[in-house]
């Protein structure tokens, strides 16, 4: 699965999601992620959703693979990052 487009935008105002970016795998499937300012710098945070009963967020994307989903997370977290820093 190759990443073959990141867009990223720039929020602005004074808030720790500094971007929302885009990110196309294999010109077929798109996901989003956000920028987000952190205590120890940038990361990049995958789609998620909340669960009012348990009072917990959970991931919404799931790699199937063992190994394969923390190469993948940091191809991701690497391209984002990099075409954030290249955003205006």
């Amino acid at each position: 699965m190759d990443v073959t487009r990141v867009t990223v935008t720039r929020n602005s105002g004074e808030s720790k999601i500094l971007a929302n970016a885009t990110v196309t795998f294999d010109d077929v499937l798109t996901i989003r992620y956000k920028v987000i300012k952190g205590t120890d710098g940038l990361f990049v945070k995958g789609p998620s959703r909340y669960d009012g009963k348990t009072d917990k967020w959970y991931s919404d994307v799931r790699t199937v693979a063992t190994g394969f989903g923390d190469q993948l997370r940091n191809r991701i977290s690497e391209k984002v990052l990099q075409a954030y820093s290249e955003a205006k």
